[in-house]
């Protein structure tokens, strides 16, 4: 199969594929929140000797096609990248770049820069569109505070020049 093949029929296991709930869920809502879990316990659990009614387990067959599995949804696989150097030497029409939870805000921006130079896929970039935002916006609060210190300045230099 094609590899656009492969990604429709990830897509289209996706949508057959049941959400699958724990065993017991309704009884806390704790279990309910927390996700799959195996039930291994009790020689009789229905769920776990799948008996018709039972909610769906986890099997082999509703797993997505092995040279698709792990992808992005744009058909491309991700990499973190912490720096602009690792950016270079990764195949851009293979791989999307996901920046790091731990980088900062300046060297986002370097990155997305250097993302779009090379024809990257950036799949986070909005996180460094508010860095600019708030940058801009600090830039212009400092302004702000400097021509009001500058105009105060001003006023206290007139007002001991008609004082004296």
């Amino acid at each position: 199969m094609k590899f656009e093949d492969l990604i429709e029929v990830c897509k289209e296991m996706k949508a057959r594929r049941p959400h699958f709930k724990r065993h017991d869920r309704n009884k806390l809502a704790r279990l309910a929140r927390s996700g799959w879990r195996k039930s291994v316990q009790g020689h009789d659990n229905k769920q776990r000797n799948r008996y018709a009614g039972n909610e769906k387990s986890p099997t082999p067959g509703y797993g997505t096609p092995r040279a698709v599995r792990g992808m992005h949804a744009r058909g491309l696989f991700e990499i973190i990248v912490n720096n602009v150097n690792e950016l270079k030497g990764v195949d851009s029409k293979k791989y999307a770049a996901r920046i790091a939870a731990t980088v900062g805000n300046k060297k986002k921006a370097e990155i997305v820069e250097a993302a779009r130079k090379l024809n990257f896929k950036v799949l986070n970039p909005k996180y460094t569109i508010k860095a600019k935002k708030k940058a801009e916006k600090s830039e212009k609060a400092e302004t702000k505070t400097e021509k009001a210190k500058e105009t105060k300045s001003e006023t206290k230099t007139e007002h001991k020049a008609e004082s004296k």
